[in-house]
This record gives structure tokens, C-alpha cells and sequence, in this order.
């Protein structure tokens, strides 16, 4: 796995206000508990109190941030890809990311795993992993891509994506699903069962717009879970996918498996092809 570089958060040093009762000539016993310490001397016992309460919380919040959590109550998320000089190359190189918030706060680094030999051969239809990296500089989620091929725009291999938490813990399966009058990708669970879908016209298949918006329906397709599009962004001169949540507070596994989603639309039909 390729290294990334990013800002870390920092280390947190609980720092509290002692305040310890005059010593005596008889030896003190010390009753220690998360909020106080009482320090017994003979019969009065005197309390020292600890302020802690302001570095917990700050602590607390600290470890929310950590693996998919930081997924928790935000409303969106965005991919930015990160181009590098020798994307020129032949070959190309392994693709980065950066994964923000709504107010523009980076969550998670991403960094492609694949060789050169496939980049080179199959270009966007290559198989890679993706590993995700949270602020801790711990892999937060691994997505493996397998080989998907396509010819004049059909596809040849159906497409899929494995979104996995780890240590080793599938979370499940986008993958494309065979269709005549459409394109469907479907999300599954970790055991197959169908929980969501989105629809792509077949025009739009064959000739992708530079913008375009994907609709994430339920299973049975009476309710929208959310939104996909690919915009322009004015910030960094660059396209991004942007992945709307219908709930803020949605589970972040299903925000993981909408994250899938977004790498593998962008692959399929954004990597290194000729929008019209």
C-alpha cells in the first residue's frame, strides 16, 4: 500500500487543576474515582477535585472522528481526485483522493493499489483496491474492484465493487446487474440481498455528460436514499463526486456502501473516457 500524507490531528494532553489538602503527620488514604480523588486524613476527609470534564469531552469527540464514525450526522461527502505529474506517463499512475465534508473538512484519504501493467492494458476498466485512511492514519475501509470490461460502450464483464471495514469485515457488494432496456447497478448487503439501485439510461450509458446526477433508490424503488453527481468545482478547477444522504442520520455502513458507489461510477464512466 502506498503511502499517503496528510495532517494528523495531533495528541491530546488531558491537563486538569490539583488542588491537595495540607499534609499531615498521619499518612494519608487515597480513594481514587473518574471524577474525584478524596483524600482521607483520620476521621474528615477532605475532597481534591479534578477538572476533567472539558478534556473527556474533548476526547470523546477526538475518537468520534475515527474510522467510518466520521461519516456520523454530515449530510454529504465529496471525492476530490488529486492529479499528480506523472498522470501523463503512458501507464498513468495510481489515483488519489481526498474525501471532504460539507464544510470542507478532509475525513479520509484514498490511494488506488493497482500496477502499471493494468493501467496500461485496461485503463479505467482495471481491477485495483482502494484503501480509505482516516485522520489517524488508520484504514478505515478497503474497496476491491474486480476486472470489468467493456466493448463499444457494452459491457463485456459486468462490473463490481467489494466494500469491506476492517479488520476483514465485508460490508457489501456494488455491483452492475444485467439489463436490456437500461444499466442497473444494485447495492447488496454482505449476503446478497438487494438494498438499493440506481438506473442509467441507455443514451446516457453509451455517452455520459460531463455533469450528470445518479438517483440512489430503495430496493423496490419507492423512495430515493440519495443522490450522486458529478459537478464542476469552481475551488480546485477539477470535477467531483458528490454523494447526498436523503438522512443525515444514516448509518455510516450504508454511507460506506454509497461511497462505493461514487468510486465506482466515477471508474466506469468518468476515468479517462470521452464525456460528450
Amino acid at each position: 500500500m502506498n503511502n499517503l500524507q496528510s495532517n494528523s490531528l495531533g495528541n491530546l494532553q488531558t491537563r486538569g487543576n490539583l488542588r491537595v489538602a495540607q499534609p499531615t503527620v498521619v499518612e494519608p488514604v487515597v480513594y481514587r474515582s473518574n471524577q474525584s480523588i478524596i483524600t482521607s486524613y483520620g476521621t474528615t476527609p477532605s475532597v481534591s477535585t479534578i477538572e476533567i470534564a472539558s478534556s473527556q469531552s474533548t476526547l470523546s469527540s477526538y475518537l468520534h472522528k475515527s474510522g467510518i464514525s466520521s461519516l456520523n450526522d454530515i449530510p454529504s461527502c465529496h471525492i476530490h481526485q488529486v492529479f499528480e505529474i506523472n498522470d501523463t506517463l503512458p501507464s498513468g499512475s495510481e489515483n488519489r483522493f481526498t474525501i471532504k465534508t460539507h464544510d470542507n473538512e478532509s475525513i479520509f484519504l484514498a490511494s488506488e493499489g493497482s500496477t502499471p501493467r493494468d493501467r496500461l492494458l485496461w485503463g479505467s476498466s482495471r481491477s485495483f483496491m482502494m484503501h480509505l485512511m482516516d485522520k489517524q492514519y488508520q484504514e478505515a475501509l478497503t474497496m476491491r474492484r474486480d476486472f470489468g470490461c467493456r466493448l463499444f460502450c457494452l459491457p463485456m464483464k459486468l462490473q463490481s465493487l467489494e466494500v469491506w471495514l476492517n479488520p476483514g469485515i465485508l460490508l457489501g457488494i456494488v455491483q452492475e446487474k444485467f439489463s436490456l432496456k437500461d444499466r442497473l447497478i444494485v447495492i447488496e448487503s454482505e449476503r446478497g440481498q438487494e438494498m438499493f439501485k440506481v438506473r442509467i439510461s441507455l443514451g446516457h450509458s453509451i455517452c455520459m455528460p460531463k455533469e450528470y446526477h445518479f438517483r440512489i433508490m430503495t430496493a423496490d424503488e419507492q423512495q430515493q436514499a440519495g443522490t450522486i453527481t458529478r459537478q464542476w468545482n469552481t475551488d480546485i478547477n477539477s470535477y467531483t463526486i458528490n454523494i447526498y444522504f436523503a438522512d443525515t442520520g444514516m448509518d455510516p455502513k450504508i454511507k460506506s456502501l454509497f461511497l462505493g458507489l461514487g468510486f465506482l461510477l466515477e471508474y466506469l464512466y468518468f476515468q479517462g473516457r470521452s464525456c460528450c
